[in-house]
């Protein structure tokens, strides 16, 4: 349809069907052709007798049309509304491209039988209990995983390709169609992001809102890191790093691509957390992305930059004001590459080369150098710039997360039979690494796309970090300082202290001593038990004295009393 010649200047459209003229087509025949669009269903025969009678059927139901001891009877009934409506839409698609008028007739009448046939088709879902939804759904978050991992994992070359295709159809929220036409010299890398652009899609024929199109890594979940799929994807075939070539090489790869996942998810029947097969197609996960980011957290990116990046228009003056720029877009981003909003993880870096650990300045061009070369000798000859530097890039992220693909990658798996896997050297590992705001160095790429409240648990953790160091140095100052006066040697008070300290625990063992020896002493009966200890006060600024005469004038008291109480 898109080669038809419209009918202007006086030369006449090239439709393959007559729609204008003597024998123009007509409302009847598009109405009896939508009349073949039926199925055969097997149903219960008193819902289908019900469902007859809401609809004002003169059709009935006979013996014959039973099936057995089950009661069920075969019915056919009308396909899906949608189909009825793709139908409609495709014939006013052919007007309009042949920049023929519709006649008024054919407009009304066909109105009118559409809304009959919605009618109808609501009514079989609703008496014969048949499939509400007749699109195809949205891809929840967690069956995207569950679908990635299996291809991630997965020995089949042809799996590599799809998993890669798969995660971009996801992160880049375009349209399948999109995907299959991004090419290598429209991806770079740019600050913490793997960037792409289109020259045009379909909500956006002329271009003007090419990006670029963010796109992060998610090193905490190797699987769904796109940054991580495309490495793996380049490496396994870099040869597409040669000029302007398409990423994804050969004729009909969304067919491909469309084939390879309507098969997979009929492997995967059973494990898609409740879902059918058929209830997801190429277009549900782009539904599945908006939907998670828009709906996925308390704290989701404006619904401008989102319906921006997934191509949809705002509507009305909102398109004449509303436009694309970068931080709305990387939010956007970050949110769809399944980092959680509501942690400060959410501000981490994509792996990169960090020499900053190393011991010299000459220590660091070494390394790099030797990443460099290793690289270049691996690599296909007469590549662009702009290509060696993607595939660095890539590298870094192959390196971080050497020991997970060794450990998970399947023993059949294209990737470990690469030259750009195979050996890689320790030393590049070790520089390998990611980054948060709180860590980075020099070597840290800019962090973008980070929301306010995100910056502030950055900052926050980032204070925390220097409370611990903070405290940490004070006690080392602190001991150093009384190192330095003498708190440590013999020549301070500290013997002398001590000392005191044990002397005062001996006194008060003395005085309890003699407490425990005064409850002692009790009368019994007209005797007195005089067996009480006497203890001395040692005062090195008053005279001693002695205790004992105390406690006999105390002991004359008492018998004094006994006499009294006895004459008495």
């Amino acid at each position: 349809m898109r080669n038809i010649q419209p009918a202007l200047d006086g030369k006449a459209h090239n439709s393959p069907i007559n729609i204008n003229g003597e024998h123009a087509i007509t409302y009847e025949v598009v109405r009896d052709f939508m009349r073949t669009k039926t199925n055969r269903v097997q149903v219960d025969r008193r819902l289908a007798e019900k469902y007859l009678a809401a609809i004002s059927s003169d059709e009935e139901i006979t013996d014959e049309m039973e099936d057995g001891a089950s009661r069920k009877v075969y019915l056919t009934i009308y396909q899906g509304y949608s189909t009825f409506s793709a139908i409609r839409s495709s014939i006013s698609y052919l007007y309009k491209l042949a920049a023929v008028e519709r006649p008024q007739q054919f407009v009304s009448s066909m109105n009118k039988f559409m809304g009959g046939m919605k009618r109808i088709t609501q009514a079989a879902k609703q008496h014969l209990g048949l499939k509400i939804t007749e699109r195809k759904l949205s891809l929840p978050q967690n069956v995207y995983e569950k679908i990635a991992k299996k291809l991630f994992f997965s020995a089949d070359k042809e799996d590599v390709f799809c998993h890669l295709f798969f995660v971009l159809d996801w992160n880049l929220m375009k349209r399948a169609e999109n995907v299959v036409d991004a090419k290598v010299n429209h991806i770079s890398f740019r600050e913490d992001a793997l960037i792409f652009e289109f020259a045009k899609s379909k909500g956006n024929q002329t271009g003007d809102e090419f990006g670029p199109w963010h796109v992060y890594a998610n090193p905490n979940a190797p699987w769904i890191c796109p940054v991580l799929a495309f490495a793996r994807y380049i490496f396994t075939y870099p040869d597409i790093l040669r000029g302007d070539a398409p990423l994804f090489e050969g004729s009909n790869q969304y067919h491909r691509y469309s084939m390879r996942l309507a098969r997979l998810l009929v492997e995967m029947e059973g494990d898609l957390n409740g879902y059918e097969p058929s209830d997801f197609g190429t277009h549900s996960a782009r539904k599945g992305v908006a939907t998670w980011v828009a709906g996925g957290s308390t704290v989701s990116p404006p619904i401008v930059p989102l319906c921006l990046r997934a191509g949809w228009s705002l509507g009305g003056v909102k398109d004449r004001y509303l436009f694309y720029e970068n931080p709305g877009d990387q939010y956007v981003s970050r949110c769809a590459s399944g980092l959680m909003t509501d942690t400060c993880e959410f501000a981490i870096c994509r792996p990169y080369f960090d020499f900053s650990r190393l011991k010299s300045e000459e220590e660091m061009l070494q390394r790099e150098r030797m990443i460099n070369k290793w690289l270049s000798e691996r690599l296909p000859n007469n590549i662009p710039t702009s290509s060696i530097e993607v595939a660095t890039n890539c590298f870094a992220s192959i390196c971080y997360h050497y020991k997970f693909l060794q450990a998970n990658l399947h023993k059949k798996c294209v990737l470990r039979n690469s030259i750009l896997f195979k050996d890689i050297p320790q030393e590049f590992i070790a520089v390998a690494v990611t980054a948060f705001p709180w860590t980075k160095t020099k070597y840290t790429p800019s962090f973008t796309g980070i929301p306010p409240h995100v910056v502030q648990l950055a900052e926050l953790k980032e204070l925390k970090l220097k409370l611990a160091e903070l405290k940490e140095g004070v006690m080392t100052s602190i001991v150093a300082e009384m190192d330095k006066r003498g708190f440590a040697s013999s020549e301070c008070n500290t013997t002398r202290i001590t000392d005191a300290i044990e002397s005062l625990g001996a006194t008060i063992e003395r005085m309890m001593s003699a407490s425990d020896a005064r409850a002692s002493a009790t009368v019994v009966g007209n005797e007195t038990v005089r067996d009480i200890k006497s203890f001395v006060v040692e005062d090195e600024d008053e005279e001693s004295y002695n205790k004992d005469e105390e406690v006999l004038s105390w002991e004359e008291k008492q018998l004094q009393k006994e006499r009294r109480h006895e004459q008495e």
